[in-house]
This record gives structure tokens, C-alpha cells and sequence, in this order.
């Protein structure tokens, strides 16, 4: 007797609509827009800080919190400039290896 062939079948998604994924995407961020909103108009109110104090944090902050910052800018900066400089210094072979 032939073979027989097990032919799977497929299943059949049911998407959403373009209407109701815009629609769950803009919702989403109108709620956390609302909520940052709410949680900045909070600390707004309870700030007891002037203006100088906030722009200044004079003597706020210890030695790590300091460290840990200038290495994140260093970090960033790392991330950003690592790659034009690798393809200016070493041409488009640097830049090809870089990315690999």
C-alpha cells in the first residue's frame, strides 16, 4: 500500500486590527504619561528645595554616587564615538570587522 503523508495543517492567527493595535498603543502610553504626570506633580508639591539647592546639589552627593556617574558618561561616550572612530582610523575593513 502507498504512504501515507501526514500533511499539517496550518492554524489560522486572528490578528488584531491596525485600528485596535494603534489604539492599544496609544493607550498605553497615554496611561503612563498620566501616571508620570501624577507622580511628578507629587514630588512637585512635597519639594522643599529652593531653586539654587536643586540646580546646585551642593555637597548631596557621596563619592560613590560621583564615580558611578562620571564612568556612565564615560561608558556612553565609549558606546557612541567607538565606531566613527574605528571607521576613520581603519577604514571601511575596521569598520566591517567592528561590526562582526
Amino acid at each position: 500500500s502507498p504512504a501515507r503523508v501526514h500533511v499539517a495543517r496550518t492554524m489560522s492567527a486572528d490578528y488584531v486590527s491596525q485600528g485596535g493595535a494603534y489604539g492599544a498603543v496609544y493607550g498605553t502610553l497615554a496611561v503612563f504619561l498620566c501616571i508620570s504626570l501624577a507622580i511628578g506633580y507629587r514630588f512637585l508639591r512635597s519639594a522643599t528645595q529652593d531653586s539654587d539647592q536643586y540646580l546646585t546639589a551642593r555637597n548631596s552627593q557621596g563619592i560613590v554616587s560621583l564615580s558611578l556617574s562620571f564612568f556612565a558618561t564615560g561608558a556612553g561616550a565609549w558606546v557612541l564615538f567607538t565606531v566613527p572612530e574605528a571607521s576613520i582610523i581603519g577604514g571601511p575593513g575596521a569598520l566591517a570587522g567592528y561590526t562582526l
